[in-house]
């Protein structure tokens, strides 16, 4: 038998810019844990007129052309391990949110816990 446990929290409207959402990454790498081998990510950014796509903050810090700050993103973390996952920012239907997906409630809960505090962090998420 395989279970897996869903847990999703909306954000308030907020944006960032690209060192604060490295920190981000980083605070979501260390609680995927130490087995980080087969870990995938994936940071899209929808700007007027393009959507990029980027395998790590450091590759998106190397765009020429990024803004300053970013209010529409995504960071997606996939651990092909283990099967936990994690999407942060925007909604299909608009809005942000942090889901995550694991064999465990408290994997979730911590994931889901690392981005509203991002979100609501002064030094990192900038409310609107």
């Amino acid at each position: 038998m395989e279970r897996t446990v869903e847990r999703v929290s909306k954000l308030p409207p907020f944006r960032c810019d690209p060192a604060a959402l490295a920190n981000l990454e980083e605070e979501l790498k260390r609680h995927f844990g130490e087995n980080r081998r087969r870990l995938v990510t994936t940071i899209e950014l929808d700007l007027p007129g393009e959507k990029l796509s980027f395998n790590s903050v450091r590759e998106l810090m190397e765009y020429p052309r990024l803004p300053a700050h970013v209010r529409s993103f995504s960071l997606e973390m996939l651990d092909l391990e283990t099967s936990r996952s994690c999407t942060f920012g925007k909604q299909m239907f608009g809005g942000a949110a942090i889901s995550a997906d694991a064999d465990r409630e408290s994997w979730c809960a911590g994931a889901v816990e690392i981005g509203r505090s991002f979100a609501l962090r002064p030094s990192s998420g900038i409310p609107l």
